[in-house]
């Protein structure tokens, strides 16, 4: 059961878009907006970096954003943070957020993120 629901979530990362939204900074926390900008330093002072190929996506799930960081090669799957910048990580609400979650938004994405 584990594979399958694996299998799915997986599938569904790789073929969904991840378009920038042009209300980028309208909804975003003041925790987001520097990450965002520390990654963009990174990307600037270091050209060979991962940051490169990840993004940050915004989804909706029981009306309220949630943030994933999405590292493409990364083995696991992506960190799911609430608005106020808290990591999820009970099971079952992992669970039903996967399930569940909709309006994918790309909020940020590395020159080099080649999942669109």
């Amino acid at each position: 059961m584990k594979k399958l629901l694996f299998i799915t979530i997986l599938f569904s990362l790789l073929f969904s878009s991840c378009e920038k939204s042009s209300d980028t900074g309208l909804d975003l926390p003041a925790w987001l907006k520097e990450k965002i900008e520390d990654h963009d330093e990174i990307i600037t002072s270091e050209p060979d970096s991962f940051l490169k190929i990840c993004a940050w996506i915004k989804h909706t799930w029981k009306g309220k954003y949630y943030f994933e960081f999405y590292n493409p090669i990364s083995s696991s799957f992506p960190r799911v943070y609430n608005y106020e910048g808290e990591i999820i990580t009970e099971s079952k609400v992992l669970t039903a957020y996967y399930e569940e979650r909709c309006c994918k938004t790309c909020i940020w994405k590395g020159p080099d993120y080649f999942f669109d």
